[in-house]
Protein backbone atom coordinates (compact mmCIF):
# COMPACT_ATOMS: atom_id res chain seq x y z
CA UNK A 1 0.00 0.00 0.00
CA UNK A 2 3.12 2.40 0.96
CA UNK A 3 4.62 1.82 -2.69
CA UNK A 4 1.72 3.00 -4.41
CA UNK A 5 0.55 5.73 -2.70
CA UNK A 6 2.95 8.17 -3.87
CA UNK A 7 1.95 6.90 -7.68
CA UNK A 8 -1.45 7.91 -7.25
CA UNK A 9 -0.84 11.14 -5.23
CA UNK A 10 1.07 12.65 -8.19
CA UNK A 11 -1.11 10.99 -10.33
CA UNK A 12 -3.46 13.18 -8.73
CA UNK A 13 -1.72 16.31 -9.18
CA UNK A 14 -0.98 15.75 -13.10
CA UNK A 15 -4.73 15.10 -13.12
CA UNK A 16 -5.14 18.19 -11.09
CA UNK A 17 -2.47 20.39 -13.50
CA UNK A 18 -3.49 18.89 -17.19
CA UNK A 19 -7.30 19.18 -15.99
CA UNK A 20 -7.66 22.82 -15.93
CA UNK A 21 -6.25 25.32 -18.47
CA UNK A 22 -5.25 28.54 -18.43
CA UNK A 23 -7.38 31.45 -20.34
CA UNK A 24 -9.99 32.99 -20.10
CA UNK A 25 -12.57 31.99 -18.30
CA UNK A 26 -15.05 33.06 -15.56
CA UNK A 27 -15.61 32.20 -12.30
CA UNK A 28 -18.22 29.54 -12.84
CA UNK A 29 -16.18 27.84 -15.30
CA UNK A 30 -13.16 27.75 -13.34
CA UNK A 31 -15.28 26.36 -10.79
CA UNK A 32 -16.45 23.74 -12.99
CA UNK A 33 -12.86 23.14 -14.24
CA UNK A 34 -11.12 22.37 -11.15
CA UNK A 35 -14.53 20.02 -9.68
CA UNK A 36 -13.87 18.10 -13.08
CA UNK A 37 -10.44 17.73 -12.25
CA UNK A 38 -10.83 16.72 -8.31
CA UNK A 39 -13.93 14.63 -9.50
CA UNK A 40 -11.23 12.76 -12.00
CA UNK A 41 -8.35 12.82 -10.08
CA UNK A 42 -9.78 10.78 -7.55
CA UNK A 43 -11.77 8.65 -9.06
CA UNK A 44 -8.48 7.35 -10.30
CA UNK A 45 -7.11 7.69 -6.73
CA UNK A 46 -9.72 5.34 -5.65
CA UNK A 47 -10.29 2.68 -8.83
CA UNK A 48 -6.19 2.47 -8.78
CA UNK A 49 -5.99 2.40 -4.85
CA UNK A 50 -8.43 -0.54 -4.73
CA UNK A 51 -5.75 -2.68 -6.65
CA UNK A 52 -3.30 -2.16 -4.77
CA UNK A 53 -4.73 -4.34 -1.88
CA UNK A 54 -2.98 -7.34 -2.44
CA UNK A 55 -6.29 -9.86 -1.58
CA UNK A 56 -8.67 -9.99 -4.31
CA UNK A 57 -11.40 -11.06 -2.04
CA UNK A 58 -10.82 -7.99 0.31
CA UNK A 59 -10.33 -5.39 -2.22
CA UNK A 60 -13.93 -6.07 -3.71
CA UNK A 61 -15.30 -6.24 0.06
CA UNK A 62 -13.87 -3.15 0.60
CA UNK A 63 -15.10 -1.77 -2.73
CA UNK A 64 -18.69 -2.97 -1.85
CA UNK A 65 -18.50 -0.85 1.78
CA UNK A 66 -16.83 1.68 0.53
CA UNK A 67 -19.74 2.30 -2.04
CA UNK A 68 -22.24 2.02 0.16
CA UNK A 69 -21.34 3.92 2.75
CA UNK A 70 -20.69 7.01 0.10
CA UNK A 71 -23.96 6.12 -1.28
CA UNK A 72 -26.22 6.03 1.70
CA UNK A 73 -24.04 8.09 3.79
CA UNK A 74 -21.90 10.63 1.84
CA UNK A 75 -23.79 11.85 -1.16
CA UNK A 76 -27.68 12.42 0.10
CA UNK A 77 -25.75 14.51 2.56
CA UNK A 78 -24.07 16.78 -0.14
CA UNK A 79 -26.92 17.15 -1.74
CA UNK A 80 -29.98 17.90 0.67
CA UNK A 81 -29.85 20.08 3.55
CA UNK A 82 -27.29 22.72 3.75
CA UNK A 83 -27.19 23.13 7.06
CA UNK A 84 -26.81 19.29 8.09
CA UNK A 85 -23.90 19.48 5.79
CA UNK A 86 -22.17 22.53 7.08
CA UNK A 87 -22.73 20.33 10.48
CA UNK A 88 -20.95 17.45 8.91
CA UNK A 89 -18.63 19.49 7.20
CA UNK A 90 -15.35 18.10 9.58
CA UNK A 91 -16.63 14.51 9.94
CA UNK A 92 -16.49 14.77 6.15
CA UNK A 93 -13.26 16.22 5.16
CA UNK A 94 -12.04 14.18 8.03
CA UNK A 95 -12.98 10.63 6.21
CA UNK A 96 -14.71 9.73 9.57
CA UNK A 97 -17.70 8.54 7.55
CA UNK A 98 -14.85 5.30 6.94
CA UNK A 99 -13.91 4.86 10.78
CA UNK A 100 -15.18 1.22 10.57
CA UNK A 101 -12.33 -0.97 10.68
CA UNK A 102 -13.38 -2.95 7.47
CA UNK A 103 -13.24 0.80 5.63
CA UNK A 104 -9.72 1.59 7.04
CA UNK A 105 -7.94 1.06 4.09
CA UNK A 106 -10.14 3.24 1.66
CA UNK A 107 -9.99 5.79 3.95
CA UNK A 108 -6.08 5.43 3.48
CA UNK A 109 -6.49 5.82 -0.82
CA UNK A 110 -8.82 8.38 -0.42
CA UNK A 111 -6.48 10.14 2.29
CA UNK A 112 -3.60 10.14 -0.83
CA UNK A 113 -6.84 12.15 -2.74
CA UNK A 114 -7.69 14.50 -0.24
CA UNK A 115 -4.51 17.30 -0.98
CA UNK A 116 -6.75 17.75 -4.26
CA UNK A 117 -9.74 18.81 -2.82
CA UNK A 118 -8.38 20.33 0.39
CA UNK A 119 -5.87 22.66 -2.17
CA UNK A 120 -8.69 23.58 -3.38
CA UNK A 121 -11.16 24.54 -0.27
CA UNK A 122 -10.58 27.99 1.94
CA UNK A 123 -8.23 27.32 5.22
CA UNK A 124 -11.40 28.59 7.35
CA UNK A 125 -13.69 26.52 5.62
CA UNK A 126 -15.55 25.26 8.64
CA UNK A 127 -15.13 28.11 10.66
CA UNK A 128 -16.82 30.16 8.18
CA UNK A 129 -19.43 27.99 7.09
CA UNK A 130 -22.75 29.15 9.60
CA UNK A 131 -25.51 27.84 7.53
CA UNK A 132 -24.44 27.89 4.29
CA UNK A 133 -21.25 27.04 1.90
CA UNK A 134 -19.75 28.63 -0.49
CA UNK A 135 -20.56 27.33 -3.78
CA UNK A 136 -17.18 26.93 -4.96
CA UNK A 137 -16.37 24.47 -1.77
CA UNK A 138 -19.66 22.86 -2.21
CA UNK A 139 -19.10 21.79 -5.69
CA UNK A 140 -15.62 20.45 -4.60
CA UNK A 141 -16.95 18.27 -2.21
CA UNK A 142 -19.59 16.79 -4.21
CA UNK A 143 -17.01 16.06 -7.18
CA UNK A 144 -14.50 14.72 -4.49
CA UNK A 145 -16.67 12.07 -2.92
CA UNK A 146 -18.77 11.64 -6.65
CA UNK A 147 -15.38 11.27 -7.81
CA UNK A 148 -14.45 8.42 -5.20
CA UNK A 149 -17.95 6.86 -5.89
CA UNK A 150 -16.87 6.72 -9.53
CA UNK A 151 -14.00 4.99 -9.09
CA UNK A 152 -15.06 2.15 -6.77
CA UNK A 153 -18.07 1.84 -9.00
CA UNK A 154 -15.66 1.47 -11.84
CA UNK A 155 -13.06 -1.23 -9.80
CA UNK A 156 -16.61 -3.08 -9.07
CA UNK A 157 -17.82 -3.18 -12.62
CA UNK A 158 -21.04 -1.68 -11.33
CA UNK A 159 -23.48 -0.50 -14.36
CA UNK A 160 -22.07 2.99 -14.37
CA UNK A 161 -18.38 1.66 -14.60
CA UNK A 162 -18.89 -1.97 -16.36
CA UNK A 163 -16.57 -0.64 -19.21
CA UNK A 164 -13.59 -0.56 -16.83
CA UNK A 165 -13.78 -3.62 -14.72
CA UNK A 166 -12.19 -6.17 -17.39
CA UNK A 167 -9.37 -3.84 -17.59
CA UNK A 168 -8.72 -3.50 -13.55
CA UNK A 169 -9.05 -7.35 -13.75
CA UNK A 170 -6.31 -7.29 -16.75
CA UNK A 171 -4.09 -4.77 -14.98
CA UNK A 172 -4.18 -6.67 -11.40
CA UNK A 173 -2.95 -9.67 -13.52
CA UNK A 174 -0.51 -7.93 -14.85
CA UNK A 175 1.07 -6.87 -11.68
CA UNK A 176 0.97 -9.92 -9.97
CA UNK A 177 3.69 -11.09 -12.57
Amino acid sequence: MRKIAPFLAALAVIVLITGCETGTTTPTQKIAEVAKAIRIGTSAATSIGFLAIPNKAEADEIAALTADALKTNVIPLLQGDEQALVGGLGKLLDLSVFDNPKLAKVKLLLGTALPLLQKNLPDTLIESATNKLRPDAKAYLEAFFTGALDGTEAYLGTPQGSRAAPKFEQLRANLAK
